[in-house]
């Protein structure tokens, strides 16, 4: 019987993909200009390859009815391995490359001989893998990037081939899909692992070892996964421990809406290639268009479901009757509207800020100054204070941005779709300090001016200014009044935050270098790596348990592990216990209300007010002309300890700090424009 036109379209469910792939395409090239533009193009096709390997990990073994959760892991291992023996063992990058691709190979193997040889079902064994290569990339690492990557390496991840809008690594990607392709249609073993996924008993029955079938899936998912992670270090010019650390949702979701069966038995190299581009496009896109990106998730969480029930719908009715097709038509037109309407969603309630926080781009913008922060969290918040009142105090608009992750990838994404729409400078909270100086490299090429808030960039850097609190003081100064409150003597719980943050590594050596010049002084245990305040309290529970007979202080360095001692500490007094000393970072109002209560000693605020004012003003005058003088990069917005004598007035006096930089910045930081220049 001859097929229908829909029947012959939806059996190439690439035709489908693709489709979804060009509406958003042409959806988001009509709705902003700043879309088509050769950097947005090429930012997009870098972003796209990366994710296709990503995508690539996970479909070797979804392909043969597994599933892998630890491809971020993996990746990120492979990566420490590259960067390890390129900066500590000085070998060459090629080798460096061989070794880290062999790693994956070899994490692979691990997963695909204990899910055939114990029979473990792959979502255990490779949850389990998962913390074991995670511990591995930070015990090696100790949660420090490596940045000694030769130059030459980084050139396929930053430079354009054949076409301003393709990068080298686009290139790169199509070859591999090419030979993906190849592998799968004309391959004994290709076709291998689909039979495996597709029936495994009939797989078994027809010759083939299906166990060592399933090894090599996994092992292939290995070795993608590791050439992503050599990709990103090539993309950020540094390895990072972080690295991999988001990529499930993006290896799930590019691979499903991409036509990989999660049952097994299905790929298509195409379908990998527009699930990809149908990613990458909604998260440039929805950034381009103004979008409120926290739903993001949402959007592409219903994409997802959308394309499972849609292929479930394929399988249970057929395409070769009259009434399955009638249904299909139903089911395919409740599709669009559900597409529709989540389109619409997206762009106009997901756009429904408060119209101070938006603003266009290029000759629709008052300032082309854009804010970034890298997540949700209460620093940025009191920053952002700072940023609307610069905003007021100027009659000006600014455009502030907060990130879905706190990853430099996911910075570099957004930040990029930014400079893509016109914004001509930055205030950037670096996710990562050393990764952060692939985009401001970008940024500076490209004619952009940048300013960091908060943390500094790795020097040497292209970033105009720094605008911060000395961190390392900062710890210096609360551990030096811990230390005054105990008078003298003790033992202290260092509690830091998140390791791999530049700032702990400095606030971490503040504390150990004032405890080194007291000899009744010691630190009798360290705590670290907390990113939740329910896992600071735990963590801290735990330290004050083993060590209380002994424990007469606690320093606290970050807002997260701050708030959990308070509230530790609070209870702790409350029963009368014996009073154990503290002094934080951050001024949350638990931590200000524990002070005036006296359950704790003091915080140190470091003014995150004068982070937010300084660095759009300090844009601003970039904007104009101003240039930095030499030697004046840093501009320290000053800190306060608070206790209980000045718990209601500290907040006047960085607010009076802040305005005397101010001031100052035009003789002190910034020379004048010439005449006739802007």
């Amino acid at each position: 019987m001859k097929k229908s036109l829909l029947s012959k379209i939806f059996h190439k469910s690439e035709t489908g993909i693709a489709g979804a792939a060009l509406t958003l395409f042409i959806v988001f090239s009509f709705s902003t200009s700043s879309f088509l533009t050769n950097y947005n193009m090429f930012n997009l096709s870098r972003t796209l390859s990366l994710f296709v390997f990503i995508a690539l990990s996970q479909a070797m073994v979804l392909v043969v009815g597994g599933m892998n959760l630890s491809v971020g892991a993996i990746g990120g291992l492979a990566t420490i391995t590259a960067g390890y023996l390129m900066q500590e063992a000085g070998v060459s990058p090629g080798v460096a490359v061989v070794a880290a691709l062999a790693v994956g190979v070899l994490a692979g193997a691990f997963n695909g001989l204990i899910i055939t040889k114990l029979k473990i079902n792959s979502f255990v064994v490779t949850l389990s893998t998962m913390f074991i290569f995670t511990g591995l990339v930070y015990g090696i690492s100790k949660g420090y990037p490596y940045t000694g990557i030769p130059k030459e390496f980084t050139w396929a991840g930053k430079e354009a081939l054949f076409m301003e809008s393709t990068s080298v690594l686009f290139w790169f990607m199509v070859i591999i899909l090419a030979l993906v392709f190849y592998f799968f249609k004309y391959t004994f073993l290709g076709r291998s692992l689909l039979a495996t996924g597709a029936n495994r008993e009939a797989a078994i029955l027809s010759g083939i070892n299906a166990d060592r079938t399933e090894v090599i899936a996994n092992m292939l998912s290995g070795l993608f996964a590791a050439t992503a992670g050599v990709l990103y270090i090539s993309r950020l010019g540094s390895a990072q421990p972080a690295t991999g650390e988001d990529w499930l949702i993006i290896s799930f979701a590019v691979a499903i809406i991409g036509g990989t069966g999660l049952n097994g038995g299905k790929i298509t190299a195409i379908g990998l290639f527009f699930g990809g581009v149908i990613m990458v496009l909604i998260k440039n896109g929805l950034i381009m268009m103004e979008a409120n990106v926290y739903f993001e998730k949402v959007f592409l969480g219903m994409i997802i479901l959308l394309t499972i029930a849609l292929g479930r719908a394929k399988d249970y009715l057929g395409l070769h009757n009259k009434t399955a097709s009638d249904k299909l038509k139903t089911i395919l037109v409740t599709a669009g509207i559900l597409i529709a309407v989540g389109i619409g969603f997206a762009v106009m309630t997901f756009n429904g800020e408060d119209d101070k926080t938006k603003q266009g781009a290029g000759t629709d913008t008052n300032t082309g100054i854009a804010w970034y922060a890298s997540a949700v969290h209460p620093y940025f918040n009191a920053v952002q204070k700072g940023v609307d009142a610069y905003e007021k105090a100027e009659n000006l608009q600014i455009k502030k941005q907060i990130g879905q992750d706190w990853t430099q990838d996911n910075e570099n994404q957004n930040v990029e779709a930014l400079a893509a729409k016109g914004y001509k400078a930055f205030a950037i909270y670096p996710s990562d300090s050393s990764a952060v100086n692939g985009l401001i490299d970008d940024l500076h090429k490209n004619g952009r001016y940048v300013v960091t808030f908060g943390t500094a960039p790795l020097l040497p850097t292209k970033a105009s200014f720094y605008v911060a609190t000395d961190v390392k003081q900062a710890a210096i100064n609360a551990t030096e009044h811990l230390i005054k409150v105990m008078g003298g003597k003790g033992n202290i719980l260092n509690v830091l935050e998140v390791i791999s943050d530049a700032n702990t590594v400095l606030r971490k050596q503040g504390i150990e270098e004032v405890v080194a010049k007291y000899p009744n002084v010691q630190i009798i245990q360290e705590v670290a790596d907390m990113k939740t305040i329910e896992e600071a309290t735990e963590k801290i529970q735990n330290a004050m348990a083993a060590k209380l007979g002994k424990l007469d202080g606690i320093i606290c360095t970050g807002y997260t592990t701050t708030v959990a001692a308070t509230g530790i500490l609070k209870e702790h007094h409350q029963k009368g216990r014996r009073r154990i000393r503290f002094v934080g970072i951050d001024d949350d109002k638990t931590v200000l209300d524990a002070i005036r209560d006296g359950h704790i000693d003091a915080t140190l605020a470091q003014n995150p007010y004068g982070h937010g004012y300084l660095s759009c003003l300090i844009c601003n005058y970039l904007i104009q002309g101003w240039t930095p003088k030499d030697g004046k990069f840093f501009v320290n917005a000053g800190m306060a300890i608070v206790e209980k004598s000045n718990v209601d007035s500290y907040q006047e006096k960085l607010m009076t700090v802040t305005k005397d930089i101010a001031a100052r910045l035009e003789t002190e930081y910034l020379i004048p424009p010439k005449k006739g220049e802007k």
